[in-house]
């Protein structure tokens, strides 16, 4: 067995293999049936040849070796391409597995921050209400001052943003939601 061949058996069992190993023994054994056509054509001819080969039957020995192994490296192409898309998807399989596990982990966090937005929002919608009501007795409050320069309240936002009145730079939030 040559060194192709025992490469060639190696990779086809081995279940370790990688794609990049397979994609480069097909190429390989592409290059190499195309150089066995070639000798076996040279064989053949010769073998004709009754001066280059006066026993026959060692001209159709050589002729029938150099056959067999265009035949043989024929045959096991496919079986190398069959084992070549095998390694390919589980490799492919491998790395989904991991990023999926990765994504999971990833999804399985936001999950249990977004757990909390049924109380968020309602905490929020409090806020905004307990906002308005007290927005109305600011403004009651504001309304109903002595005139003069008596201090003026500003609404529960502007207060809390610490600003003196909203404006286009400084637009309410809380109306907008």
């Amino acid at each position: 067995m040559n060194n192709l061949d025992q490469r060639i058996a190696e990779l086809l069992t081995n279940t370790d293999a990688k794609s990049g190993d397979m994609a480069a023994l097909i190429a390989e054994v592409d290059i190499a049936i195309v150089e066995a056509a070639k000798t076996a054509a040279t064989v053949r001819e010769q073998a004709l040849d009754p001066i280059l080969m006066p026993d026959p039957n060692k001209a159709r020995a050589a002729t029938e070796a150099a056959s067999f192994n265009v035949a043989r490296l024929k045959a096991t192409l496919p079986r190398l391409k069959q084992r070549h898309r095998e390694i390919e998807t589980a490799e492919h399989v491998a790395s989904w597995e991991a990023d999926c596990d990765r994504v999971e982990v990833m999804r399985d966090a936001a999950a249990k921050k977004f757990a909390k937005y049924p109380e968020l929002v309602a905490q929020i919608v409090d806020l905004l209400r307990d906002a308005e009501q007290v927005d109305k007795e600011v403004s009651r409050v504001n309304i109903s001052a002595p005139s003069g320069p008596y201090r003026h309240l500003v609404a529960v936002e502007c207060a809390a943003r610490g600003i003196p009145a909203f404006s286009s730079s400084e637009p309410q939030i809380s109306k907008g939601v």
